[in-house]
């Protein structure tokens, strides 16, 4: 008897976390607000638009291939840019007009892109967002097209030399 009791003992000490699991469900994670410094302005109706503002600004920006599938949120075009003779990656995203909250939308997804795994340095402002691959170049793009330059969560920020 005292053997059953403790196979039942061991099996239910095993299976309470997975049943908890299967049946403990959180709801969807509450809207991330963005930072209170980024401005509301200027938006763009495009990706391309802020490829434009770009090289009106002096930073041209190379269109590269990239799947447009599942972008009905948004935007999403990536672009070789070159700054001070460096070339730089660029992700840019503009979230669609209609039914677009800049907190649920943007302010939530600026979020996960600064935090761990990510560690993303972005340049927002408005409708949209840009990731810039090389750090040291985001306060070039920030001040072409009147964003403001947001680091990673959880890391310090250092420059490094230049490549």
């Amino acid at each position: 008897m005292r053997r059953l009791a403790l196979v039942v003992g061991l099996v239910l000490v095993v299976l309470a976390p997975v049943g908890y699991a299967l049946f403990h469900r959180e709801g969807p994670r509450p809207p991330v607000p963005l930072p209170e410094g980024v401005p509301r302005a200027p938006s763009y109706d495009s990706a391309p638009a802020v490829v434009a503002r770009l090289d009106a600004r002096g930073i041209p920006c190379k269109e590269l291939p990239r799947d447009s599938r599942g972008q009905r949120l948004g935007q999403l075009v990536a672009c070789e840019a070159t700054v001070d003779g460096r070339e730089v990656g660029l992700d840019i995203y503009v979230a669609a007009r209609r039914g677009f909250d800049r907190d649920r939308d943007l302010g939530t997804m600026v979020a996960n892109s600064r935090a761990r795994p990510y560690f993303h340095t972005l340049v927002v402002a408005g409708n949209w967002k840009v990731r810039v691959h090389r750090a040291r170049f985001a306060s070039d793009i920030a001040e072409a097209l009147g964003g403001v330059v947001l680091r990673p969560f959880g890391t310090p920020h250092r420059e490094l030399p230049p490549a």
